[in-house]
């Protein structure tokens, strides 16, 4: 049994790396690329670790355009041609170095009467952007250069978290909520409830909801934020600042889709500040 399972798990491995090690072995790759190209010895590289011991390299003018480079192309083409069909079979892998895009799309377009797979190497710039996850739009092409926070999916499986856990929470903590108003009402006048503008997400603007912790209620631009001491804070509020019970409220902003559970303290759907506490 242990023979088995050790044979299923291990024989698999064994195969890819000898899958790798002899992927080109007995191949003839031929690369054209510019002379004394840094990016056809690094591929050179690439493919010798990869087993391949027949690598030809063809080298052709970038720096010439217009009718010279037309020449250029029929001359490289020919040789490429001729090389092919001496050598075994094999890839071709061309690097177009300052060529422009219509001499590097004319040079991949003759290439194809030869029987061979032709493979593009793309600079480095290129290579870089194409290492992002291809989206398709209709006919056109993107590249995922910066991904969403979230999907669509796992926004609704966020939600559908905070609504659990706000609704255990303010079933679980109805009698100290109770409480907590009771004590506010009897230590000093005004609203059990405290009330101020934040932005949320994506800037939109929402009440937050705290326990009454101050005998004044100030909101807006101009607020004047609770200091050590502050003689503005009342008896019960200042137990309540001191073990965080008064932003037990913002549970319900939680369940109105305002702030969440879970993310950054800054802010509808994703937390709040603490550092800014007033009311």
């Amino acid at each position: 049994m242990v023979g088995a399972v050790a044979s299923r798990v291990m024989t698999p491995r064994l195969l890819a790396g000898w899958m790798k090690e002899s992927a080109y072995r007995g191949m003839d790759v031929l690369i054209v690329a510019p002379p004394e190209d840094g990016a056809a010895r690094a591929l050179s590289d690439e493919l010798g670790q990869q087993g391949c011991k027949n690598i030809r390299l063809l080298e052709f003018d970038d720096g010439c355009s217009g009718m010279e480079w037309l020449g250029e192309r029929r001359r490289l083409l020919q040789r490429v041609f001729d090389t092919a069909k001496a050598a075994a079979p094999g890839e071709v892998y061309v690097l177009g170095g300052r060529l422009s895009l219509e001499a590097v799309t004319g040079l991949m377009s003759g290439l194809r009467i030869l029987p061979r797979a032709a493979y593009l190497v793309p600079d480095e710039r290129i290579s870089l952007l194409l290492q992002n996850s291809v989206h398709g739009v209709g006919g056109t092409v993107a590249l995922e250069m910066q991904k969403a926070p979230m999907t669509r999916t796992e926004r609704l499986l966020k939600r559908i978290v905070d609504i659990a856990i706000a609704c255990a929470a303010l079933a679980f903590l109805l009698p100290l909520l109770v409480g907590i108003a009771i004590a506010i009402l009897l230590d000093s006048r005004g609203p059990i409830l405290f009330r101020q503008q934040r932005l949320g997400y994506q800037g939109r603007p929402f009440r937050i909801l705290k326990f009454r912790t101050m005998t004044v209620l100030e909101d807006g631009d101009d607020v004047r934020q609770a200091s050590p001491n502050d003689l503005r804070v009342t008896s019960v509020g200042r137990w309540l600042r001191r073990s965080s019970l008064d932003e037990l409220p913002q549970l319900w902003n939680v369940l109105c889709g305002e702030m969440s559970i879970v993310g950054p303290r800054c802010g509808a759907s994703t937390g709040y500040s603490r550092s800014d506490r007033v009311g």
